[in-house]
């Protein structure tokens, strides 16, 4: 009888586990069409950080940044997605924070850049997977 119970219990501690490690595996999951489109607009961010500030070709990439990220927030579902896309607003908003500041403070790294930086690294690594 003790065994049985023993028994029992191993089994629905089993499945406790399996079901936790579903629940999370499908959380952290980005969509296809998510990561396309998230991949997309990383990209395009990217390309806006080597232009200089007063170029009509930034405002010009900024403008183009922001539209790609109008198709990643139209197919977002899930809190994962939810806070990529979180990341790569707050990257773009870095990026122009970073471009305004290294305007007027040329000399040094300040913590918008820094922290664009940081965005940059995090977003390669989650939406490269």
């Amino acid at each position: 009888m003790t065994l049985r119970i023993v028994h029992a219990i191993v089994i629905v501690l089993a499945a406790l586990v399996c079901g936790f490690r579903l629940v999370t595996w499908s959380f952290n999951r980005l969509s296809p069409e998510f990561r396309v489109a998230a991949k997309s607009a990383f990209d395009d961010i990217k390309r806006c950080e080597h232009d200089e500030i007063d170029s009509r070709s930034y405002q010009t990439c900024i403008g183009d940044a922001k539209k790609d990220l109008v198709p990643a927030k139209a197919v977002m579902k899930s809190g994962n997605e939810h806070r990529a896309f979180y990341l790569l607003q707050t990257y773009l908003e870095d990026l122009e924070n970073c471009a305004r500041g290294h305007k007027s403070a040329p000399s040094g790294e300040s913590p918008e850049c820094r922290q664009m930086i940081e965005r940059r690294h995090d977003l390669s690594i989650w939406l490269g997977k």
